[in-house]
């Protein structure tokens, strides 16, 4: 069971037959897995965001649920957001001004606009040392801690101890410049 909580300061719009809405103005959203019908999640939390949730902040938010996948019964979560975005998970954070999050393959992509690039920092586990990417495009795929890098412009690869590129950094395949 998942829970979506959105705070939003200006209006929201939607189409609840296309199960689409939007917010807009400071919205701040949390995603992740809860216990039960009346359990939530909390953003601010003094512990920090429980296992597995997301924490967005942006101008834009836009929530859609995609069409059932074969042996589903409900739909699947799609997020997009734009305008100033920061995502924190439990081990990575992000800034870009773009962001698309389908839950169906688990993956998060980050895009920059042409002036600044999106930035991705994340730990192997935590505790680990940190690396970090700036790049047009970043996609990082939540489950299987990997990532790809469209249009590189920066990649931490201080946590190799000097043993090759960052197509070898674990979680850093596919490096596209």
């Amino acid at each position: 069971m998942s829970y979506l909580g959105v705070d939003f300061q200006r209006g929201i719009r939607g189409n609840i037959n296309r199960r689409q809405m939007e917010f807009h103005q400071r919205v701040e959203a949390i995603w992740g897995p809860v216990g039960g019908w009346n359990d939530t999640l909390d953003a601010h939390a003094a512990g920090g965001l429980p296992p597995r949730a997301v924490a967005i902040t942006s101008d834009v938010l836009s929530v859609g649920q995609a069409a059932p996948l074969p042996g589903l019964r409900r739909g699947t979560l799609e997020l997009g957001a734009a305008g100033n975005v920061m995502v924190e998970g439990e081990a990575f954070t992000a800034r870009s001004s773009r962001l698309s999050y389908s839950e169906a393959k688990d993956l998060l992509v980050f895009e920059g606009d042409g002036r600044s690039d999106a930035q991705l920092f994340r730990q192997e586990r935590i505790g680990a040392p940190t690396s970090s990417a700036s790049a047009g495009k970043i996609l990082y795929w939540r489950g299987l801690n990997q990532v790809e890098v469209n249009d590189a412009r920066f990649i931490d690869l201080d946590q190799l101890g000097g043993t090759g590129g960052a197509s070898r950094l674990p979680g850093f395949g596919g490096a596209k410049p």
